[in-house]
């Protein structure tokens, strides 16, 4: 049993399954995996994805994944870029 379970109704996760049709613990499975992710990993990206796909039911074409991979990945290495950046002005600063 996940924590969250504790702390949202079942009656949402009921409904959330009717509606995208994706079982809670499918749901809970994949959010672990993406807790602990490697973004910057374009092979974890792929898994994710189809993953995902696999879940939904819903085919995602190859040129569709490598968009989704080329922006997850130049997302990271922008948020990494700005994460260095402030580290170096607050260093700067102090």
């Amino acid at each position: 049993m996940h924590v969250v379970d504790e702390f949202i109704d079942k009656d949402f996760f009921d409904l959330l399954e009717d509606k995208i049709k994706i079982k809670s613990e499918d749901l809970f499975g994949l959010a672990d995996e993406v807790k602990d992710a490697d973004f910057s990993d374009e092979n974890t990206i792929h898994y994710l994805i189809r993953q995902l796909s696999s879940l939904a039911n819903v085919p995602v074409s190859n040129e569709l994944e490598n968009a989704i991979i080329d922006s997850v990945i130049q997302q990271v290495k922008q948020l990494l870029d700005d994460s260095v950046e402030k580290e170096i002005m607050e260093n700067d600063e102090g």
